[in-house]
């Protein structure tokens, strides 16, 4: 999560592929599943977070590593541009996305009462 927050404007509107050599994470941040419901909260958090993004995510063991990956074996230093704050709640996200909806309640209100449908 790091390294997608890190390198944000290299991977928006781009495909990639995450790499892990913990098999268990394939099955809660796979794009094509939703988030499952027994995942631990920060889990959840990183999971919808990755759902802004057009990646796969592929299981490689750790035997098949001939290189260690510089984002999490070779910290440069404390980086203050992220910063992770676990105690953001999830339902506020969730607001965010829905604030983001292009109609609002009321419009679809208002549109309803002259539907000669959907106004019974």
């Amino acid at each position: 999560i790091y390294g997608v927050k890190k390198f944000h404007q290299y991977l928006a509107d781009r495909s990639f592929e995450l790499n892990t050599d913990h098999q268990p994470l394939l099955a809660i941040f796979n794009p094509t599943k939703g988030v499952p419901v027994a995942t631990a909260n920060r889990l959840q958090k990183w999971a919808i977070y990755l759902m802004g993004y057009n990646y796969n995510i592929r299981y490689k063991p750790t035997r098949s590593h001939a290189n260690a990956d510089a984002l999490s074996r070779l910290p440069v230093g404390y980086d203050n541009s992220f910063i992770d704050n676990d105690a953001e709640p999830i339902n506020y996200i969730q607001t965010q996305l829905i604030e983001q909806w292009p109609l609002k309640p009321t419009e679809i209100a208002l549109a309803t009462t002259h539907d000669n449908i959907l106004k019974l």
